[in-house]
């Protein structure tokens, strides 16, 4: 598998950049509802950038996560109720009867 990732620069700095100059004047606007409506689209831009990096610091999170002492416990709180056993061998069944189906339709094919 590939992957192609292109480095940009930081999008949130460039909008805040962007709304800083023309709050100050520094950028001339036809009218000062031209001005109110770039304003607008900047802030818009700003206010998606910011969910989209919460976003990302959550989705971070959870990959850093280790599940695995999670998983052991609950494992073990099946085992002790007398349920992984039965589950396991369900799963088996399951895995079983697909890998035939997949077989049978590999062969028709």
């Amino acid at each position: 598998m590939f992957n192609l990732m292109a480095v940009v620069g930081n999008m949130m700095e460039k909008y805040t950049k962007r709304r800083e100059e023309i709050l100050e004047g520094k950028i001339t606007f036809p009218s000062t509802d031209a001005m109110y409506d770039e304003l607008a689209i900047v802030e818009n831009k700003i206010d998606e950038e910011g969910h989209k990096l919460d976003t990302y610091r959550r989705e971070n999170a959870r990959r850093r996560h280790n599940y695995l002492p999670f998983i052991v416990e609950i494992l073990r709180i099946l085992a002790k109720e007398g349920r992984l056993v039965p589950m396991v061998e369900k799963a088996q069944l399951n895995a079983r009867s697909r890998l035939k189906r997949e077989n049978k339709q590999a062969q028709q094919n």
